[in-house]
């Protein structure tokens, strides 16, 4: 699909790392029990995912970069996953990170594993530490998810001065529909 330049956007959770970032957090910060239900909830309907980041970001309040880059440092990267990205870049191909995950999270992760755009809704920080506090970046006209990925998409194609033909998109669950409809030719993985 792509010959000799373009963009290749990833979903994080499920896709780049092996299992959900969540999870981590649940289990170092003591709320374990909540991703699971919460997820139940998502799929019979009665949780939307906005309200889900709204209520995960509660789980950030008070605490700084520092404390999310400790968790975030023992969770597993998918097997060769790095390794892709690595020789995506060397072929001349930009790196985008695209997910639901929490900015701090991303943004970790968007470093680690060498993206060159990280796009996730952002948290907001005060003197150090976040607040708890997230903006949705929705399109209710596309999904109804924390951030319109397709959105995001279509802005970092333009950003580089590329048709949206010359873009891959890669994901595996409800949240990647959007974006992986986007481009020419968008996969799915471990759904």
């Amino acid at each position: 699909v792509l010959s000799r330049k373009g963009l290749v956007a990833f979903d994080l959770d499920g896709t780049l790392l092996a299992g959900h970032s969540l999870d981590a957090f649940a289990k170092e910060w003591g709320f374990e029990e909540e991703p699971r239900e919460r997820r139940k909830m998502l799929h019979e309907g009665t949780l939307l995912d906005t309200e889900l980041a709204l209520l995960v970001a509660k789980k950030f309040k008070d605490k700084t970069e520092q404390d999310v880059a400790s968790v975030c440092s023992r969770v597993k990267i998918a097997r060769n996953a790095k390794k892709t990205l690595q020789e995506l870049k060397a072929r001349g191909f930009k790196i985008a990170l695209i997910t639901c995950a929490l900015s701090p999270i991303a943004e970790f992760f968007g470093k680690k594993l060498g993206a060159d755009y990280v796009r996730a809704p952002p948290m907001r920080q005060k003197e150090g530490k976040f607040t708890g506090e997230v903006e949705i970046r929705m399109n209710k006209r596309c999904c109804s998810y924390a951030l319109c990925k397709a959105k995001a998409l279509r802005a970092l194609a333009r950003k580089e001065g590329l048709r949206i033909e010359e873009c891959v998109a890669i994901g595996n669950s409800d949240s990647d529909v959007c974006m992986l409809r986007t481009p020419a030719f968008g996969v799915a993985i471990n759904a």
